[in-house]
């Protein structure tokens, strides 16, 4: 009776969610709900807030990496199968884009980019040829991308180590963007049954086919 009694205890410990995932998903849902309600996220400005809130979240998986599915408690088992397969080659991506931004010497520009040398070789008519250039165009739209690939790459590493800190309750994780799909489908609804002309369902999009993109990505979740 007392060793039954302790094993059902101790699965009930188990059972019940630890508090780290469950304020990353919240924080994450958070962030997510800003942008889709804020137009989806086509002004930069909300972009930088969402990007600085992904950014909060990742440190704070690090800060406190809570127990990993076998139950440790160090941050190394939490990121044990990822240095590999996932982190290696999301830091060299990563490095190649901010390597596109990074002014090189001429000649060495020319070797690594023929086509873009002779861009930069061309203003020199209009006065002295640059002695540095990089291989982007437009650095500054390289390097917004590239703060958005990094914020993308610390969602998919850190989805990755949460949702086994979930354990059993890994569908947890979906339910943020199910909400937010909800209403949005909600608001869609009413703007196509409205009385005022073109009703269209764009809920809060500028684009309705951005609209229609994320009821799209996110109706298999609840079916499943």
């Amino acid at each position: 009776m007392t060793g039954g009694a302790a094993g059902a205890g101790r699965s009930a410990t188990r059972a019940r969610p630890e508090w780290r995932p469950v304020c990353w998903t919240a924080g994450l849902g958070l962030a997510l709900a800003f942008l889709v309600f804020r137009y989806g996220g086509v002004l930069a400005n909300d972009w930088n807030i969402a990007a600085t809130a992904i950014a909060l979240l990742a440190i704070f998986v690090v800060v406190f990496p809570g127990p990993g599915i076998a139950g440790g408690a160090n941050l190394e088992q939490n990121f044990a199968g990822l240095t590999r397969a996932i982190l290696w080659p999301l830091g060299l991506l990563c490095a190649y884009v901010a390597f596109q931004a990074v002014p090189l010497p001429m000649a060495l520009l020319a070797w690594v980019s023929p086509a873009r040398f002779d861009l930069s070789d061309a203003v020199k008519v209009l006065g002295p040829a640059p002695r540095f250039a990089p291989l982007s165009v437009l650095p500054s739209a390289t390097l917004a991308a590239w703060s958005s690939f990094l914020a993308y790459s610390l969602i998919f590493v850190s989805t990755q180590i949460v949702t086994r800190q979930w354990k059993s309750s890994y569908w947890m994780m979906v339910l943020p963007l199910v909400m937010i799909a909800a209403g949005e489908a909600a608001v869609g609804l009413l703007q196509a049954a409205g009385t005022s002309a073109p009703h269209l369902a764009h809920g809060t999009y500028v684009n309705k086919n951005h609209f229609a993109g994320l009821l799209e990505m996110v109706m298999p979740f609840p079916v499943a």
